[in-house]
């Protein structure tokens, strides 16, 4: 008998846990995402094939937040910045771009036209098109791009995403509350800080003063 059988599917369990991860993180991805008639069709179709009830719910609730309100708070001048560069306290912004980069452009992960390399919703993809890629290898057997992938994927977490996930969840204080559920459930899957990781985060005129990351990777 096979040590990781597969299920009725015909996917093991670990590759149907990596699958769901990444559909997931790719849902909570799309839901920080500026609001748009696409963004609406694309939650419409993950979100009714997401397993998860809780997000499911969460994405009928972001239904409520319009463009004035999502604005409202993660547009110039708001109280919230849904990027890296805003969290990563002493940290060289620079550097945590380059990173950025080099990672997409090694897994040849390509970001939405116009999105920060540092957007949350990209990150969050990135995530997401990881646990995708791990899946895949999984399924072929490939057990070393399958580590390599997962690997990469553990250090942009706790390198990046982590990070993002929980500065962003410690600002929405105010914010609608589907914002605050949506950083919940991010964290909820990244992980929260570990004691010494909690840096300071910059105040806001410093986040206004980061730069515009690099070009993105072709």
């Amino acid at each position: 008998m096979s040590a990781n059988p597969a299920a009725a599917d015909g996917f093991t369990a670990e590759t149907r846990d990596a699958l769901t991860k990444a559909a997931d993180l790719r849902l909570i991805g799309l839901l920080f995402e500026r609001p748009s008639e696409s963004r609406r069709r694309h939650v419409a179709a993950l979100g009714a094939e997401c397993a998860d009830a809780g997000l499911r719910e969460l994405a009928m609730l972001m239904t409520d937040v319009d463009e004035g309100s999502y604005q409202s708070v993660f547009g110039s001048g708001g109280p919230v910045s849904p990027r890296q560069a805003a969290y990563i306290g002493r940290r060289d912004p620079a550097r945590a771009m380059a990173e950025l980069s080099e990672l997409y452009g090694a897994f040849g992960f390509t970001p939405s036209p116009g999105e920060p390399l540092d957007h949350v919703a990209t990150e969050a993809g990135f995530a997401a098109f990881l646990y995708m890629k791990e899946a895949y290898a999984v399924s072929q057997g490939n057990t070393e791009a399958a580590e390599i992938t997962a690997a990469a994927r553990k250090t942009f977490v706790e390198d990046h995403l982590r990070l993002l996930a929980n500065g962003l969840l410690r600002r929405l204080g105010d914010a609608p509350e589907a914002l605050q559920k949506l950083a919940a459930a991010l964290v909820d899957r990244v992980g929260t800080l570990a004691e010494e990781e909690d840096l300071d985060t910059l105040e806001p005129e410093e986040e206004m003063s980061c730069g515009l990351p690099p070009d993105q990777p072709s």
